[in-house]
């Protein structure tokens, strides 16, 4: 493992796989609240193999806005409604192939109702397919905040899924996979260092991309308070995770380096 050092305010360090694998640390991940919608949304490929909430294939001729009538892309879902906190996507399995980045759009910062916007999907059955991992192309930007991303897959792309600083102050990323994406598989770029952001990223798989992690690790400024844990990357002797944010107030905890 090699670390290192930028003056003046923050630690940033690059951690390469260890002989045992696992790197282990402890911290607490403070949570925003955030504003309040109540309405679920439905994605569908054109079958229904697999499917754990769809019950017909998908069109974006489709409302979206039940589990028999579902669209049949993200970007349906985001063109018609702009989903905000408190909204649910679920994607249900199958692969999306994607010909632009899909992006899910700042629609204003978080207050104190405590709602996310979630998108689901199934944990090893749905994928968002770039196409292009020889671009700048991204398979998912997130600016919205208090942003949850559970259970999806992210391939094809130059990086897997990035979130922007700037608007996306808080956001969650939680059992999915990261594979053939020729860059980085999860990405936060730098921001200014002003205020507090939060970044939960765990139990994900990341196998088979350029790079690992890349948690606001460019610069000496950063607002980011991360918790990587229970995460498996594999790089292969490339960097599985480069952390930097706030100073002294970012977590590692049971990751597995190969």
């Amino acid at each position: 493992m090699t670390v290192q050092r930028h003056p003046p305010r923050r630690r940033i360090g690059t951690w390469m796989a260890s002989p045992t694998g696992v790197l282990l640390a402890t911290a607490l991940l403070a949570s925003r609240l955030c504003a309040s919608s109540n309405r679920n949304f439905f994605v569908n490929d054109n079958a229904l193999e697999d499917d754990r909430w769809c019950t017909a294939p998908g069109n974006d001729s489709h409302s979206g806005l039940s589990s028999n009538t579902p669209k049949a892309t993200l970007q349906g879902i985001v063109t018609n409604y702009h989903p905000v906190p408190g909204d649910t996507i679920f994607i249900d399995a199958g692969t999306y192939k994607l010909y632009a980045d899909a992006e899910l759009p700042d629609t204003g910062p978080g207050n104190p109702g405590g709602a996310w916007l979630d998108v689901y999907g199934v944990p090893g059955k749905t994928f968002l397919d770039r196409q292009a991992p020889d671009g700048d192309s991204v398979g998912l930007r997130i600016r919205q905040d208090c942003t949850r991303i559970e259970g999806l897959g992210f391939r094809g792309a130059k990086t897997g899924l990035r979130i922007e600083p700037d608007t996306c102050r808080n956001a969650e990323i939680a059992r999915c996979r990261f594979t053939a994406n020729s860059g980085y598989a999860i990405h936060v770029p730098n921001d200014t260092g002003t205020g507090v952001s939060h970044y939960l990223i765990r139990n994900n798989l990341v196998f088979g991309n350029g790079e690992g992690l890349h948690l606001q690790a460019d610069t000496a400024t950063g607002s980011g308070w991360f918790t990587v844990e229970n995460n498996t990357v594999v790089t292969e002797g490339r960097t599985a995770i480069a952390l930097g944010g706030a100073e002294a107030a970012s977590t590692l905890r049971n990751n597995i380096l190969q």
